[in-house]
């Protein structure tokens, strides 16, 4: 049988009232409630199959929705209107009422359904209910009403409302921050909550960049949260949860984190035999065009016995350039593995991005020379000279020395001592007895073994001084002495230049730091040049640079990196006719 709705002669004045958050509230005025449903039909009826807060926690039918005395809860119902038969013309809207015999309000604007043909409806509805709609102590209810274009009306099954005496306040988090790619982001900090049942639990989430809703980040409970290392742009906010009580959701905060630079890429890996100085790590120009670069090398290490790397640790030197070179040689008396990464920044974008990572390894069959020093006791003009290990085990010695005597005109450098092939050896040079440079004569052994690897020792003077603390002090003295060896740990000698004997337009510094070999010179005109090393050990050659160079001033920079061996060499020139040469060392 068709329903009817009973007709009431009285003048009604509809009032659109605006609540705090600014919904629409539209409440008839009068004393009688026009929206009592009648009596339902089987045919047709107004359902909510889903009701939750919108950050997720569900509503069943027998709870009551609670909001907290402090404000409002955000809401989300699914609504189905189901007509069994015959056109469907109408609208839908949720609805309340303040207590449980209360007048009847409507919320937000009714939405409309378009005329057809259906058997039922569903849509989404999302609403807000604030502690102004209800009445403290009392028990409201929620629910949804469709009208037709004929006036029949139809209302769902109510959920019970009330407000909470205190709900849960003081929920806010902070933390907004800019990281790059691949970064550690600090920790997101929140407040401590009241209100509530005294006692609360925690939930963080996250929305990443272009996502469309949060979700629950597993494990992160406490009331902070360290985001960790990031790649991309993360919205957090955090629930808080009081038993008996309705969950807050918190403020969100945003970490940004920057694009990555495209095309960072280092090379290579390598496997080094023992006392061999790796190759220079070579790294691309970043993608993004902007020109203007930051670089930063880390390194960690693993050693023997070792099942994990160390932690990342940042490299000392030259570790700005897009390439890397070692200043020490990575060998040690066991087996190794070293790893490095590069960390470009790009100064105009403010983009970055970590490189690849490579591996040097020290090769773990390699049998190279060790425990190959020598000491002396003062004024003994004994040397003695320890047994080596590694390599085949079987070796021979060859003892050489080096000299500079202003006082006599001698100077000699790394010359080998007829004769003294023993693992130990005694001075028996009669010059050197009455020499007035006995502090600056040094000796050295050379240690091979019977496959052909080689080894330099300690070089010491007479009373046990080492020949880097003689050579690395005495050259800041003059810049014409030729400069034997450096310290590893004497930066003073990189802006010494050493003046080729016999030619001076031609400085050369063996930077043994940044691995090179530098020349200056100013040449008069036009001319050919050759210049080569020779290794005093084996006699091999090695050319520097061989070409015409122009008039002028003339600066040039040799990679020791490229197939040359540390060692004593001489450096050989070839210019405008004629021969020049010095001794260096290679370390």
């Amino acid at each position: 049988m068709k329903q009817l709705l009973l007709t009431i002669p009285i003048v009604l004045f509809i009032l659109t009232i605006t609540n705090s958050l600014g919904q629409n509230i539209i409440k008839p005025e009068g004393s009688i409630d026009l929206l009592e449903p009648i009596k339902k039909s089987s045919s047709h009826s107004v359902t909510i199959t889903s009701l939750e807060y919108t950050y997720g926690d569900k509503i069943s039918s027998n709870e009551t929705i609670k909001i907290p005395s402090d404000g409002y809860v955000h809401l989300k119902a699914n609504v189905l209107v189901f007509n069994h038969s015959g056109v469907f013309q109408g609208f839908r809207q949720m609805m309340y009422r303040k207590n449980s015999t209360g007048k009847t309000y409507s919320i937000g604007n009714p939405v409309y359904r378009e005329n057809r043909f259906m058997t039922n409806w569903v849509s989404e509805i999302t609403f807000i209910l604030t502690k102004d709609m209800f009445e403290s102590g009392k028990i409201g209810s929620l629910f949804a009403k469709f009208e037709s274009n004929w006036g029949n009306r139809w209302l769902s099954d109510g959920f019970k409302v009330s407000i909470d005496q205190v709900g849960i306040l003081n929920n806010k988090i902070s933390g907004n921050q800019t990281i790059k790619a691949g970064k550690s982001a600090s920790v997101l900090t929140g407040t401590m909550p009241t209100g509530g049942n005294g006692s609360y639990s925690f939930q963080w989430q996250k929305q990443s960049l272009g996502e469309r809703v949060y979700t629950n980040i597993p494990g992160a409970t406490s009331k902070d949260f360290n985001p960790g290392i990031l790649n991309k742009t993360t919205y957090f906010r955090r629930i808080v949860k009081s038993y008996g009580f309705n969950n807050t959701v918190s403020n969100q905060v945003l970490i940004t984190v920057e694009i990555p630079l495209a095309n960072n890429v280092i090379c290579c890996d390598q496997t080094l035999n023992y006392d061999e100085i790796p190759a220079t790590l070579t790294g691309t120009i970043p993608g993004d065009g902007s020109g203007d670069f930051v670089y930063d090398w880390d390194s960690r290490t693993k050693f023997p016995g070792k099942s994990d790397y160390g932690i990342w640790t940042n490299t000392v030197g030259n570790s700005k350039d897009y390439v890397f070179k070692r200043a020490l040689p990575d060998y040690a008396a066991e087996p190794y593995y070293v790893q490095y990464r590069r960390h470009a920044y790009s100064v105009k974008t403010g983009r970055s991005s970590f490189s690849n990572i490579i591996t040097i390894k020290q090769n773990p069959d390699n049998k190279g020379i060790r425990n190959n020093s020598i000491s002396t006791s003062s004024g003994s003009g004994v040397f003695n000279g320890t047994t080596p290990t590694g390599g085949s085990g079987s070796y021979t010695y060859q003892w050489y020395f080096t000299i500079e005597c202003a006082a006599d005109h001698i100077y000699a450098y790394n010359e080998p001592i007829p004769g003294a092939t023993s693992k130990d050896h005694t001075v028996t040079m009669p010059w050197v007895s009455s020499s007035p440079c006995k502090e600056t004569l040094f000796f050295h052994r050379l240690t091979t073994d019977s496959e052909g690897r080689t080894q330099y020792s300690n070089s010491i003077n007479m009373s046990g001084g080492d020949s880097s603390d003689y050579f690395g002090k005495s050259s800041s003295k003059s810049s014409k002495k030729q400069i034997v060896s450096h310290s590893q740990n004497e930066t003073e000698l990189l802006d010494i230049p050493e003046i080729i004997e016999g030619k001076k337009d031609f400085n050369l510094l063996v930077d043994n730091l940044t691995e090179q070999i530098k020349i200056k010179s100013n040449f008069k005109k036009d001319t050919n040049l050759n210049i080569s090393l020779v290794s005093i050990i084996d006699g091999k050659k090695s050319t520097v640079y061989e070409g015409k160079v122009k008039k002028g001033n003339w600066n040039f920079e040799y990679n020791t990196t490229k197939g040359i061996n540390k060692g004593i060499y001489v450096c050989r020139i070839i210019y405008d006719g004629e021969v020049f040469s010095k001794k260096i060392i290679i370390r």
